[in-house]
């Protein structure tokens, strides 16, 4: 059966207790512009890397082109999906539900021709006691589940805090400092829904029922309260006066707090913080930076989607090809850092002139698989004909 997130029915989804005295489901917070931008940014990065299928190790290995590995991985993972489409899900899962599920579709010879992200919300997962054997209930309809096995499902496991079959929500795990991010969000939105001004005090001398000072703060804010109504004129009878609260520490420091938290995902995630707009004279980040984002935040991740595909038996089992994402790409410096650099690698005979060629999408040229075996100024590389 071919799960379509139409054909699911999710799981009640997780709701938080956090220390704002508030619950927070994972959605909630996943719709904070800093968090959705961490998310993306991961999710989307991974996706646009091409997965590579080798064959071999170090010098002798090449590229297992026309494999069933390499069509379901870096050409069509699905009739309806692209490689992107696969591990930005996949990345994406992991990131929200700590978790991603892929369904291993197969033809009538048994082979794996299909592999479709499983909306994580919808599978229970655990181990038989008797077996051990990793077993998966996807909720199909009311009342009604599937049971799959590690032969149907590919389990792309999150991080953990003390082993078990499961990972944890990101989200779940940082839910208190997301919450507070959720918070101050929440205050600004409620504080522009009120004019954007501070509380206002109606001074009326005299004394009033409960009744009558209900129906004189109705008429007031049925007039006066909301961006709509800002600014509409006013006129108080019987000696009222309008007094204004002063702003309270809350108030003027909520944009600050905005700004903190910026910072904090940028720690929960692992993420540089210029990448998350942290410094608003730049998004652009510094060689460092992006090296650290490659190897710290996007690095663990891409090692457990490759080792959950490498490990899997109805991929890669009893074959010596293994898959590895090509990071070059983002690696790539500036057109005369990079050429400078192809310089020494092309002269110290670590690449070839096809190899510098594919880097940059340029195709292979006849003769430009030889490599430079001598330095530069010293003996000329051997002939074919010596």
């Amino acid at each position: 059966m071919d799960f379509g997130r139409e054909d699911l029915i999710p799981l009640p989804g997780s709701n938080f207790a956090t220390w704002t005295g508030t619950y927070m489901q994972d959605d909630q917070a996943a719709g904070l512009p800093t968090v959705g931008a961490a998310i993306r940014l991961i999710s989307e990065t991974i996706g646009s890397l091409p997965c590579i299928v080798y064959r071999g190790s170090g010098p002798d290995r090449t590229k297992a082109a026309g494999t069933l590995q390499w069509d379901l991985l870096h050409e069509r993972p699905s009739l309806d999906s692209t490689p992107f489409d696969l591990f930005q899900d996949i990345s994406a899962c992991i990131e929200t539900r700590g978790n991603a599920f892929v369904q291993k579709v197969r033809d009538e010879r048994g082979r794996v021709v299909e592999l479709i992200v499983i909306d994580p919300d919808a599978v229970r997962v655990y181990r038989d006691s008797e077996t051990r054997e990793k077993k998966f209930d996807i909720q199909a309809g009311p009342d009604r589940y599937v049971g799959l096995t590690s032969t149907d499902v590919l389990h792309v496991r999150g991080m953990t805090l003390r082993g078990g079959i499961r990972g944890i929500s990101p989200i779940e795990l940082h839910r208190n400092s997301i919450a507070m991010s959720y918070a101050v969000q929440e205050y600004v939105g409620r504080y522009f829904q009120n004019d954007a001004t501070p509380g206002m005090v109606i001074k009326i001398p005299g004394s009033l029922s409960n009744q009558q000072a209900r129906q004189i703060l109705e008429v007031w804010s049925s007039n006066h309260a909301g961006l709509r109504n800002a600014h509409r004129p006013s006129a108080l009878a019987g000696g009222a006066e309008l007094d204004q609260v002063k702003v309270n520490l809350g108030d003027t420091t909520a944009i600050d707090a905005q700004k903190f938290s910026v910072f904090e995902v940028a720690r929960m995630f692992n993420i540089p913080p210029t990448l998350l707009g942290a410094f608003e004279s730049t998004f652009r980040p510094t060689a460092d930076e992006a090296d650290a984002f490659l190897k710290f935040c996007l690095g663990p991740r891409l090692a457990r989607i490759q080792s959950a595909l490498r490990a899997d038996p109805d991929l890669f089992g009893g074959t010596d090809l293994y898959p590895e994402f090509k990071v070059d790409a983002l690696l790539r410096s500036a057109t005369q850092e990079r050429y400078t650099a192809y310089v020494a690698a092309r002269q110290a005979g670590w690449l070839s002139a096809n190899e510098i060629r594919e880097l940059e999408n340029y195709p292979a040229v006849e003769g430009g698989d030889n490599v430079q075996q001598t330095p530069v100024g010293g003996a000329p590389n051997p002939t074919p004909e010596s």
